[in-house]
């Protein structure tokens, strides 16, 4: 019977560089909508179904966006009601089975969307994850430098002191649980 870890171990004197302040609000793509969200929701889904619902607007491959609020922001600033055309690519989308009068041909709603096939689009998504990218590597050098961390022993009421790699060699040699090499490891 396994037990699953729900936290992230966070060593005391190892400062996450570029930590996501989980008080953040995200803000609309759409200048004109007040709607925001916590950034410590589901971000990506709470995101996309206000994004389909209200204003008929998909984020295709939402996958390869590593920063939806960076997204959003920078997308916030480029488009308005008047140029959203501009920027978005236009669908029209039929929908079947709401129109009771069979004989009625039902009208088409445009919806919009945002997709990688867009050299700018493409560029904003290359960019946030070069951002992100440089943002672990400059942690992982923070981390490996630190010879002063303090944690608590998952396993035992051990406190161990020292460098990533006093810490994952007690939990080795004590308790034969490995994380990886001390130095692939990264915000923990």
């Amino acid at each position: 019977n396994f037990t699953t870890l729900l936290y992230t171990i966070k060593f005391e004197g190892a400062p996450m560089s570029g930590e996501m302040d989980r008080n953040t609000i995200g803000v609309c793509i759409l200048g004109d909508c007040d709607y925001n969200w916590s950034l410590s929701t589901s971000e990506q889904e709470t995101v996309l179904h206000h994004l389909l619902s209200e204003h008929k607007m998909v984020i295709a491959n939402i996958q390869t966006v590593y920063d939806v609020n960076q997204y959003c922001k920078y997308w916030r600033n480029k488009i308005n009601q008047q140029n959203i055309c501009e920027y978005l690519h236009g669908i029209n989308v039929h929908k079947k089975g709401e129109i009771e009068d069979k004989n009625v041909p039902d009208a088409p709603e445009l919806y919009y969307m945002l997709n990688d096939t867009s050299p700018e689009d493409k560029a904003i998504r290359y960019k946030i994850y070069s951002d992100k990218l440089e943002s672990v590597l400059k942690q992982q050098q923070i981390e490996r430098s630190q010879t002063n961390m303090r944690v608590q022993c998952l396993f035992c009421p051990e406190t161990i002191a020292g460098s990533r790699f006093t810490i994952s060699e007690h939990l080795y040699k004590e308790h034969s649980f490995t994380i990886g090499h001390p130095d692939n490891v990264v915000c923990t």
